[in-house]
């Protein structure tokens, strides 16, 4: 299961009167960047706007908006200058606050983030969207508790709010209360039919309560709303694999690798797929899973299995002994023959 991917709403203010005031050229010229940023020429609205600083170094809506340009181009960095000079000029400017925590979210700045949504909290008190994103920075800071609080706060505020279900279920999911766990993405649904990630999800539960029938329902309903989507190819390709579909996993599988080839657990599952099948292409993808992350859960059984289709015992062996030691539970007398 993923995070639910973050929306940034970024705040621009308002457009200015031209009238016959010494501003009328800086306002023009800013005016002239909003349109190109409402049509995402980030170039050119980077253009304009520093023209308008040119004529005012003071214009703090422009210095806003240029960094809004730039967090468009990715320049993480020079966009949260502009916010910063901007709150220079204007220390009570909650949009460029909220801005520049976007820019460090994206730089996993988390503490500064966190730093600059706490000012706007306190100017936006009911604001939903403002709440989503400081829950999503707690559950990047690993304060989960906190995270939940904002969450039920964004639902409070706005009860369509489908992206602070999918993030309260999944705290509650990884807290292994999957009852509440499944109200909230099951609410996520209600707002949104077409919610994949909490199709997902609630496969992903019933997965965990051996409900395989469900949970494949499920998976079917993310697959057909994102076909590429390698998590989700590699979840339903575990559940087909639980009932034996080893046909139908092994379709998933290779998808799911196709689609992310650096994906530890879709190797492995391929791997474990094709041993279950007596396939020795199998020891390929353990292998590969092995070099993406040493660690991967019971990787080292199945790596035992696959060297034994190879014929190579005293590898197997050296797997298998390795499993033992990390305690993956699924070594017995059997696969120890011989050693």
């Amino acid at each position: 299961m993923k995070i639910y991917f973050r929306s940034f709403l970024l705040l621009t203010g308002l457009f200015f009167l031209i009238s016959c005031d010494p501003n009328a050229d800086r306002n023009q010229f800013f005016i002239k960047g909003k349109v190109s940023l409402n049509e995402k020429n980030y170039g050119d609205a980077i253009r304009y706007f520093s023209e308008a600083i040119k004529l005012d170094s003071a214009f703090y809506e422009a210095l806003n908006n240029r960094g809004v340009a730039l967090f468009g181009q990715r320049k993480y960095d020079l966009a949260i200058a502009d916010y910063s000079r901007a709150i220079q000029v204007n220390d009570t400017l909650a949009d460029a606050y909220y801005n520049r925590s976007n820019a460090y979210y994206e730089l996993e700045d988390f503490e500064q983030a966190l730093s600059d949504l706490n000012i706007v909290t306190g100017i936006y008190p009911d604001s939903a969207y403002v709440f989503l994103n400081r829950g999503m920075v707690y559950q990047q800071l690993g304060k989960t508790d906190s995270a939940l609080v904002d969450f039920n706060s964004a639902i409070r505020l706005n009860p369509k709010n489908e992206a602070a279900y999918v993030n309260k279920g999944y705290i509650l999911y990884t807290r292994q209360l999957y009852d509440e766990a499944e109200s909230a993405f099951k609410s996520a649904l209600e707002v949104n039919p077409k919610q994949h990630q909490a199709c997902n999800n609630l496969g992903l539960i019933e997965s965990e309560k051996g409900n395989f029938d469900e949970a494949l329902k499920y998976y079917d309903r993310a697959i057909e709303l994102k076909p590429s989507h390698p998590f989700y190819r590699n979840n339903r390709g575990y559940a087909r694999m639980n009932q034996n579909d080893l046909d139908g996993a092994e379709q998933d599988f290779k998808l799911s690798v196709f689609y992310d080839e650096k994906n530890p657990l879709a190797q492995r599952n391929m791997g474990i797929c094709l041993v279950k099948k007596g396939d020795e292409k199998a020891l390929e993808f353990l292998t590969t899973a092995k070099q993406l992350n040493a660690d991967t859960p019971q990787l080292y059984f199945w790596l035992g299995k696959a060297l034994l289709l190879k014929g190579n015992q005293n590898e197997a062996c050296k797997a298998f002994v390795e499993s033992k030691s990390r305690n993956e539970g699924l070594v017995s007398e059997k696969e120890m023959k011989g050693c």
